[in-house]
């Protein structure tokens, strides 16, 4: 199993042999990819907090009024047929 000290030597190797077009490409992808994992941090973040939101809703009973949430959701969204189903 390759440890991340190793993947991180074989980048740099590689990086030496790339022309400066290429190493500028290289860069934008690294900035681009930084960026994405910040995204993905935000995002698992506020999925964590609603899932918690919502728990704690269901743990308190708000939701046990609504004896089908199919149908409520259905009502509330307003979900038009669509069409070759009933």
């Amino acid at each position: 199993m390759t440890t991340i000290a190793e993947h991180k030597l074989n980048v740099i190797r590689q990086i030496d042999e790339l022309s400066e077009e290429s190493l500028i490409e290289v860069e934008k992808l690294i900035s681009q990819l930084k960026a994405n994992q910040k995204l993905l941090a935000k995002k698992n973040y506020q999925g964590k907090k609603i899932r918690a939101i919502l728990e704690e809703g269901s743990r308190l009973g708000i939701f046990s009024a609504i004896p089908n949430p199919a149908e409520w959701q259905k009502e509330i969204r307003h979900d038009r047929t669509l069409p070759g189903r009933d």
